[in-house]
């Protein structure tokens, strides 16, 4: 899992990474916000939601694939 502590932060990482929009969303956040305020704002509109293969986003697996958007 590429250095993930579980299936479902691996997951979320891998689709912010793969959309094309939901990742110039979440780099966008992160260059001008930092990860911590990008993950508060992105939660805004995917709490609850879940990504196609069915992982949550959650404040921590979101948090865990922005910061490593962040420069």
């Amino acid at each position: 899992m590429n250095g993930y502590k579980n299936w479902n932060d691996w997951n979320v990482a891998l689709w912010i990474d793969n959309d094309e929009d939901l990742y110039h969303d979440a780099y966008g956040k992160v260059t001008m916000l930092g990860a911590s305020q990008a993950t508060k704002e992105m939660m805004v509109y995917l709490k609850g939601k879940r990504t196609p293969d069915g992982a949550r986003y959650t404040h921590k697996s979101l948090y865990g694939a922005l910061s490593r958007l962040e420069v």
